[in-house]
This record gives C-alpha cells, sequence and structure tokens, in this order.
C-alpha cells in the first residue's frame, strides 16, 4: 500500500568533497544534534508518525534525534542505504578517472545498466528502494535518507525516468515532499 504522505530530508552535508562515498561513512559538516535540529525545523507544520533512516550513522543518529524529539517511531533499514559504489568506494574522483579511465568512462557511459566494480547497478538499487517502499503502511511518515535514495523515490512515486531524477537538486537537510 503507498503511503498517502512521504517526506524525504537528505543527511548533512560531507566533508568529502571529490570523494566518491557511496556507502562509506565521511565526516559531516554538521553534529547529528545540529542536523536533527535543522531536519526538524525544515518539518515544521508537517505531521508524520514515523521516522525511517539509512542504517548509515550520517542518517540514522540524526533521524533517531529527531524522531525522538517528533515522539515517533523511528524505523532504520539498510534497504534506504545510498547506491554501493564497490572498489570505488571512499577514493577521490581525480585519483579513479587517472587510475582506472577505461571502467570510470564505461560506467559513466551506461550507468543506467552498469556497476562500478563490486557495486551495485542502478536497477538493483531500485529494486531495492522500490521493495522496502511496497512494505510501507498508510501512515505519514518521513525518510532520512541519501541523495541516490530521494531520487530512487522520485522514480518510483512519480514515475520519473532516471535520466529527470538525476537532474533534479537534493538539498542537504531540506524536506522533500514525495
Amino acid at each position: 500500500m503507498t503511503p498517502t504522505r512521504l517526506f524525504a530530508v537528505r543527511h548533512a552535508p560531507t566533508e568529502a568533497e571529490g570523494i566518491c562515498y557511496g556507502q562509506t561513512e565521511v565526516p559531516l559538516t554538521h553534529s547529528h544534534a545540529d542536523a536533527a535540529g535543522e531536519m526538524r525545523e525544515a518539518l515544521s507544520g508537517v505531521s508524520v508518525d514515523g521516522v525511517w533512516a539509512s542504517d548509515l550513522p550520517r542518517c540514522r543518529e540524526p533521524a533517531s534525534l529527531l524522531a525522538a524529539s517528533l515522539e515517533v517511531p523511528l524505523r532504520v533499514t539498510e534497504a534506504l542505504r545510498e547506491l554501493s559504489m564497490g572498489e570505488w568506494e571512499g577514493r577521490a574522483w581525480d585519483d579513479l578517472e587517472r587510475e582506472d579511465h577505461a571502467r570510470v568512462h564505461r560506467w559513466m557511459s551506461a550507468w543506467q545498466t552498469e556497476a562500478p566494480p563490486g557495486g551495485e547497478t542502478l536497477p538493483a538499487f531500485e529494486s531495492r528502494v522500490r521493495r522496502w517502499h511496497a512494505e510501507l503502511s498508510n501512515e505519514p511518515s518521513v525518510v532520512v535518507a541519501h541523495a541516490g535514495v530521494v531520487r530512487c523515490l522520485e522514480v518510483i512515486r512519480r514515475g520519473r525516468p532516471w535520466s529527470d531524477a538525476m537532474a533534479l537538486p537534493v538539498p542537504h537537510l531540506a524536506l522533500v515532499r514525495l
């Protein structure tokens, strides 16, 4: 059953400029408490019955504080993780371009079907998020997750093609109505 209302908030900005980090944990520009406060502010005037979060700390920790402040249940799941970048996780894009040029360009030219080495294809990622989405109840919820997950929910809920979803801005700590 599709929830009547679903909102999303992307985690706090990272200090990982130029790094391919996907599911790798990276330093944030905000404390978890400050991020939760900004999320709470973004949700001002919005009523939700639950908070969902990726299990990665950059989402899970502020989501836990947010759920406590809203006095609603928190549900944490691996299904809301960012796309896995496999062998490229945690590496600088400049280094990847220099050291793994052919595979980077192959992936970039076929990103809708190819996986990074040892990583996840977009169809597998979408399938993972779709399975989670299909199990949602009808309660209004907020999802604390990653840009890829928010874009995937645009594909799932609004029927956008991936090329359009990837062009959408997903600002950190801002509310997205899905």
